[in-house]
């Protein structure tokens, strides 16, 4: 046996999995093959670790189903001493932040939300400053549009925060695959596929503008892209993929700082690469000669006519930084080897490559070899993520960071049976990975996470508008109805050239302009809205200082009358408060909106001081179980009545 292996399962919930040195002889596949010579066979690195298996919370598959992976997109992440994921809350279908307490292997829910759409497939990026997320569906509904968040991270609370102006949505619709990079100037790099096609998009000057997608103008883009994976190598953001069509794996590098459609491309042949499944990983690490990258990648050589047991299916091939490639063999097909993760371990120059086998779910297993000396031992490798409790365990992902002593292992999972995750944790050298309380065999709380961290307020909406040039269109999802084409929704320098706000404006004599976002429903707790507003002329009827509303009306609707008074709405009956207010000036709005009593609260502030505030309102929808959108709302009458709206707060 080519590692020493002690294992413990009680009711499949933990396995305790200790892994003595590898040999170095023995026990090893066929040599590696370097664009098709056979290389010398490799020695194997030696150190003793420990490394358990825990049973994890549940989640709901038939909402999200597969939440832990897309290849090759990473859902953890490790900084400030602890690992951190994406991952999916059971009750309400939302993505995440979860923390993993090492002593106790139980995942923590911080109630930090990353996406709310349980059909979205997230790629994380911590750049050891701020979390990035890229997160989209696969459907051609702008519902399902890829959109880039960024998260600040408090270590003193250990909490994150979604940034202002956060988050851009880059398509508009959803796309497949979707994976981030970051460059050394500073550049995001998002990768993705279209209808199959292989698009790029890169940030411009900050994270919040980005240009339009292209194709990159290298061989191998024409036809139907079956996989593709982003990297930073380097000065350089590195791409690699392979077209359906064809046995080629290739790999584009653009210089960073260069313009966009500056590209270098390499390739290598994979015998049996055409048709695969889109199944690929891929890292690099930076030597003193430059970059090396290292992919996992599976060939559908299984679907042949007469596919032998003993038929490669699995390959890690590496590209050394002198530009040639070489193939080591993972994976035979009589392993059923699928769906790869890649972690190195910069400490001691160890690469680990992990896989479910069989292919439709399993376990997951894992192999390891000697960056210097790459070999991989034959079968399946060591089990590392499993549970008799879950007999399929699939879609293993993991982080895009280098490893060592300081951070350990951790491999997430989950299956789509049982509806549970489940992941592997294992020690580089540094602290042991802890025992759910109670010992092997025991979960934390069986059936749930860990109790989550105290309540947390999310940012639904920080909108500052100060990014956007002046004079241009408000973005960030902010849209004026269809019939509203008369009017305008724009940038404006006030109350400052650096303090930006958004207007909108009527054109014509008749007609108002509205301009509403859309924000993750909310039909339980509280949703809190806060505004500057400021009116510029009222005509023949109200501007809508403040609406909350759901799918079917208003909850909430504050404001400012034609005879300049604060107007709000009790309930279907309409209210003048008889409270002046001045065309011209800004005033601080909020609306809370309860939504298990169907009421709302308002308040109208002149700088510190109150000059209207009501509470317990009935909503002006009965009707309405929850509330998903703000809007603002011109006068009308006449040409050139504005309102202009600032530091948009949404929060539940």
């Amino acid at each position: 046996m080519p590692l020493a292996v002690a294992l413990s399962a009680v009711a499949g919930l933990v396995g305790i999995v200790v892994l003595a040195g590898l040999p170095r002889s023995g026990g090893r596949d066929s040599p590696p093959v370097s664009n098709g010579v056979p290389s010398e066979a490799a020695a194997s690195p030696s150190p003793a670790l420990r490394a358990v298996s825990v049973r994890d919370m549940a989640y709901d598959p038939t909402r999200a189903k597969a939440p832990a992976g897309v290849r090759p997109q990473s859902k953890l992440w490790f900084t400030d001493g602890a690992w951190w994921g994406d991952l999916v809350d059971a009750a309400s279908g939302e993505a995440h932040v979860w923390r993993l307490d090492w002593a106790t292997q139980a995942w923590i829910d911080t109630g930090t939300l990353i996406d709310e759409r349980p059909f979205a497939r997230a790629d994380c990026l911590w750049d050891g400053n701020h979390l990035y997320v890229a997160s989209a569906g696969s459907k051609r509904y702008a519902s399902h549009g890829a959109r880039i968040l960024r998260f600040s991270y408090d270590p003193g609370r250990q909490r994150y925060t979604l940034d202002p102006d956060f988050p851009v949505t880059i398509t508009t619709s959803g796309v497949d695959g979707l994976v981030l990079a970051k460059d050394t100037t500073g550049t995001l790099w998002a990768a993705y596929l279209a209808e199959g096609r292989l698009t790029l998009q890169r940030s411009m000057g900050d994270d919040l503008h980005w240009d339009a997608p292209f194709v990159p103008p290298v061989p191998g883009t024409a036809g139907t892209v079956g996989q593709a994976g982003l990297v930073a190598a380097g000065r350089s953001i590195g791409l690699l993929w392979s077209e359906r069509s064809e046995d080629v794996l290739r790999f584009a590098t653009h210089r960073d700082g260069a313009p966009s459609d500056t590209w270098e491309e390499s390739s290598t042949t994979v015998p049996g690469l055409a048709n695969a499944d889109a199944d690929l990983d891929l890292l690099a690490i930076e030597t003193a000669t430059g970059p090396r990258l290292f992919a996992a990648v599976r060939t559908s050589l299984d679907r042949g006519p007469d596919p032998g047991p003993l038929s490669p299916e699995v390959f890690l091939v590496v590209r050394e930084p002198d530009g040639t490639w070489q193939s080591y063999l993972y994976g035979r097909v009589m392993d059923r080897h699928a769906r790869s993760v890649l972690l190195i371990d910069e400490d001691r120059d160890v690469l680990y490559l992990f896989a479910t086998a069989p292919a439709r779910g399993g376990a997951i297993f894992m192999k390891r070899t000697s960056l210097d000396r790459i070999s991989f031992e034959t079968g399946r490798g060591t089990p590392f993520v499993t549970s008799g409790a879950d007999p399929a365990i699939d879609d293993a992902t993991s982080t895009k960071q280098a490893l060592g002593a300081a951070t350990g292992l951790v491999v997430l999972a989950n299956d789509d049976g049982t509806g549970r995750y489940v992941h592997g944790a294992m020690s580089l050298g540094g602290p042991a990975p802890g025992e759910p309380p109670g010992g092997p065999g025991v979960s934390a709380r069986p059936g749930t996470a860990a109790s989550p961290s105290p309540a947390v307020v999310n940012d639904l909406i920080h909108d500052t508008f100060d990014p956007w040039a002046v004079g241009g269109q408000v973005g960030a999802g902010w849209a004026m109805p269809s019939g509203d084409d008369a009017g305008t929704l724009t940038v404006a320098a006030l109350p400052s050239e650096a303090d930006r706000s958004a207007r909108a404006l009527t054109g014509g004599a008749t007609g108002d302009v509205r301009a509403c976002k859309a924000f993750a429903e909310v039909a339980a707790g509280s949703v809190t809205v806060e505004a500057d507003v400021l009116v510029q002329g009222l005509g023949s009827a109200d501007a809508v200082v403040a609406a909350v509303r759901g799918s079917s009306g208003d909850a909430a609707s504050l404001r400012f009358g034609r005879h300049g008074t604060i107007v709000y709405y009790d309930g279907a009956t309409k209210v003048d408060s008889g409270r002046p207010i001045r065309v011209g000036s800004w005033y601080r709005l909020r609306v809370d909106v309860h939504l298990s009593t169907k009421t709302y609260d308002a308040e109208v502030r002149d700088g510190s001081a109150t000059l209207f505030q009501a509470t317990g309102l009935p909503f002006r929808t009965a009707s309405l179980a929850a509330v998903g959108e703000i809007c603002f709302q011109t006068s009308s009458g006449t040409g050139g009545l504005g309102i202009l709206f600032d530091d948009v707060l949404v929060r539940r």
